[in-house]
C-alpha cells in the first residue's frame, strides 16, 4: 500500500499512523553489493562539512546503497541515492516511494523507550514527511516565505534591527544581555511572519 491509498480522516495524524508500517529489513535484492569505506552514521564525518569523497564513491560505486543501521538500532537501515536523476525520480513518484508510509526525515524510529512522545510527534508530523496533495497543500502556504523579494526584503529588516541592538548593547559596555537582545530577532522575523503569536 503506497502512502497515496491510506485513507485520510479528520483525526489522522501521521505519527499514530507510521509505527504500524514499520519495515524489518530491505525487501529488495542489493545489485550493488559495495561496502562504504566510510559509515554516513557516524556523524563526526560531518564535523569537518559534507563527506564529498564518500558521496563521490558511492555514485561511481553504489548509486542504489542499502545502508546498515548503527549497531544498537531496531531499525533494517536504510536506502541512500547519490545520482540526481534517482533522487529526482523518487521525488516525483509518491506512490511508489513515499516520505509518508515509514519516514522520509528520520534514519531510525528509534526504540519505543526511548522515544519521547512529543518530541517523537513533532519529528513526524510535518510537511517534509507528507507526499502527493498533503505535501503540496502544506507548501504553498510556505511558498511566498522563500521567494527572492521576500528573502531579499528580510535580509534588510535583520541587518537593520541586528545593528540597532549592537548598537543598544555597545552603549550598556557589557555583553550580558546580548543573547537576550539577539534573541529577540528569531521572534520578530521568523516566528512572526509565519503569523505564529507572541506566548
Amino acid at each position: 500500500m503506497g502512502a497515496e491509498e491510506i485513507k485520510m480522516s479528520g483525526g489522522y495524524v501521521l505519527s499514530d499512523e507510521i509505527l504500524k508500517h514499520k519495515i524489518n529489513g530491505s525487501a529488495f535484492d542489493h545489485v550493488y553489493p559495495h561496502t562504504a569505506s566510510n559509515s554516513l552514521n557516524d556523524l563526526d564525518i560531518f564535523t569537518k562539512g559534507q563527506p564529498f569523497d564518500l558521496y563521490e564513491e558511492l555514485r561511481e560505486k553504489a548509486p542504489v546503497y542499502f545502508h546498515n543501521p548503527m549497531p544498537t538500532d531496531p531499525e533494517p537501515g536504510y536506502w541512500v541515492l547519490t545520482k540526481y536523476e534517482d533522487i529526482k525520480y523518487v521525488s516525483m513518484n509518491p506512490k511508489i516511494f513515499s516520505s509518508q508510509y515509514a519516514s522520509g526525515n528520520l534514519l531510525t524510529l528509534g526504540t519505543e523507550e526511548n522515544r519521547h512522545p512529543k518530541l517523537f510527534k513533532s519529528a513526524i508530523d510535518h510537511m517534509l514527511n507528507l507526499d502527493g496533495e498533503m505535501h503540496l497543500g502544506l507548501r504553498k502556504e510556505h511558498m511566498p516565505f522563500f521567494k527572492a523579494g521576500h528573502v531579499d526584503e528580510l535580509r534588510q529588516k535583520v541587518s537593520l534591527k541586528v545593528t540597532e541592538l549592537l548598537d543598544a548593547i555597545a552603549q550598556k559596555r557589557g555583553v550580558q544581555s546580548c543573547s537576550r537582545s539577539l534573541s529577540k530577532i528569531t521572534y520578530i522575523y521568523f516566528i512572526r511572519d509565519f503569523g505564529i503569536p507572541r506566548i
